[in-house]
């Protein structure tokens, strides 16, 4: 919290993303402090959120002030908000809300919405630079999208989406500034994150997840949609591309998940992810110049925290998930197609996100593991030492799950394997494939030979390692020499004997 805060909640609340909340029930005046409110899903489908079938999508301001703020310190912080609404180009603070089913309880058992009683708002009007107006029953009443956390007094941040429609140029500003200080900084490329055809992390204001459909465009009188969105996001891209001066600087775009092997054809991608012509959009983003290439968080496993785990004590209960075989094989070879198309990728061998200390709190034997089978699956799709992809690994280390966390690189990552000597075209992956069983990928380098077993048969395989000498580093240096068994979900980096 602090001038940014206030600034926008003072200035620039017309600026956000909304959702709608409710629907006015009776016509106001510009001076009218009290409305009444029917449900959303009076004049909406069933289908449009949720938590819509069981409670109000609204939570009323906590304090008396007009902008946000911390209270106290430590323990005892706490979190004073403004929760606001907005009726065709007005503002108004949201300062109670009276009524049946008013509450943000989501654990109520469903009620009754044909015949759920309208509720009350009590407001301030003419908020955040608006004017105070009249407006016609049955207007649509828009309350902004939040990321990540609900309102509320133990909220750790409280983040606003910015509106991409264009109107408003914060969108694109915020994006420029963001590029102009990455270069500035000299940094080897520009992390765009969450990028793509949807707002990732858009929620109510009482915490519930919102899809792109279900968002609200007041400037066209529409919903967004995921073509809608990736077009919004493309017109910011292009607002940056003066600021690189010629220079190679990397643009690269999270929130490409949907961007598969080999070539982006529609039949490869989730149909929950994306439209086809969304995604052909996507494809396109990056062949024509706009973004460089993407980010892929989560290319090899992903963090998990089981109910009652959050990201602050992550490092404690958070578990670490290996890809199931197909995914990791569709992964890697999205990854190889990046490689041998020259497209800036930056893999991850996990997430980058408030969940990464899972791994940190992890033994070193079991992080040993995890992270030789993530790197071995990287240079299964790497061309060469100096080609388009970056590999993504977290640094911090703990001794003990509640320990302090240090900085750490693992040899692993120093070791001189040299180049493949040899690739496959990803259409063509599995013919890295050896064992008795056929159940492990291969590959050799100048210096080593990388293995994994992704475990399509849960089943140990033997791998002929052939006519040289190896030691595995992992295990003592042990030499190896013709047979060596792999495990399922075991990655193995077998440096050359010389």
């Amino acid at each position: 919290m602090g001038p940014v805060v206030d600034t926008f909640e003072t200035n620039h609340l017309s600026e956000c993303m909304f959702y709608t909340g409710g629907w006015l029930n009776q016509s106001i005046d510009s001076t009218a402090t009290t409305l009444t409110m029917d449900h959303p899903l009076t004049h909406m489908s069933r289908d449009y959120n949720h938590c819509a079938l069981r409670d109000w999508l609204l939570v009323s301001s906590n304090t008396n002030a007009s902008t946000s703020r911390v209270v106290g310190s430590g323990k005892n912080k706490t979190v004073e908000f403004v929760a606001f609404i907005r009726i065709d180009n007005e503002v108004m603070k949201l300062v109670s809300i009276q009524g049946n089913h008013s509450s943000r309880d989501q654990h109520e058992p469903p009620f009754d919405i044909k015949h759920a009683s309208p509720i009350q708002l009590v407001v301030e009007r003419g908020f955040s630079s608006t004017e105070a107006a009249s407006h016609q029953a049955g207007s649509r009443v828009l309350t902004p999208v939040h990321l990540d956390e609900p309102l509320s007094p133990t909220m750790s941040q409280h983040q606003w989406a910015v509106d991409m429609s264009g109107r408003s140029n914060l969108a694109q500003d915020l994006l420029r500034n963001h590029t102009l200080a990455d270069l500035s900084d000299g940094f080897d490329g520009s992390w765009y994150d969450n990028y793509g055809p949807a707002l990732v992390f858009a929620s109510t204001c009482t915490g519930c997840n919102l899809r792109t459909h279900e968002m609200w465009n007041p400037y066209t009188q529409s919903q967004w949609s995921p073509q809608l969105f990736l077009e919004a996001n493309q017109n910011r891209l292009k607002a940056t591309n003066n600021l690189r001066n010629n220079t190679h600087v990397p643009r690269i775009g999270n929130g490409y998940g949907g961007y598969k092997w080999p070539n982006g054809s529609c039949e490869a991608v989730p149909r929950s992810v994306v439209n086809c012509s969304s995604f052909q959009n996507m494809k396109d983003t990056v062949t024509t110049g706009w973004v460089d290439g993407w980010i892929m968080e989560g290319f090899f496993g992903n963090e998990v925290l089981p109910p009652g785990c959050s990201c602050q004590n992550s490092y404690t209960c958070g578990e670490i998930h290996y890809k199931d075989a197909v995914s990791w094989k569709q992964n890697v070879q999205s990854l190889a197609y990046a490689a041998q198309n020259n497209i800036r990728v930056f893999p991850i061998i996990a997430q980058a996100g408030c969940k990464t200390p899972s791994l940190e709190g992890k033994s070193r034997a079991v992080r040993d593991a995890f992270e030789d089978a993530g790197y071995a699956s990287f240079l299964l799709a790497v061309e060469s030492v100096n080609g388009s992809l970056t590999y993504g690994i977290n640094s911090m280390y703990r001794e003990t799950p509640t320990s302090v966390p240090y900085a750490y690189l693992h040899p692993r990552y120093t070791w001189n394997i040299g180049s493949p000597t040899h690739s496959v075209p990803p259409a063509h992956f599995d013919d890295y494939q050896t064992g008795t069983k056929k159940l492990v990928y291969a590959r050799t380098f100048e210096h080593a030979m990388v293995l994994y077993h992704p475990g399509f048969e849960n089943t140990t395989d033997t791998v002929d390692v052939g006519d040289g000498v190896y030691i595995n580093p992992a295990n003592n240096n042990q030499t190896i020499t013709g047979d060596i068994k792999v495990e399922p979900l075991q990655g193995l980096i077998l440096l050359k004997k010389e």
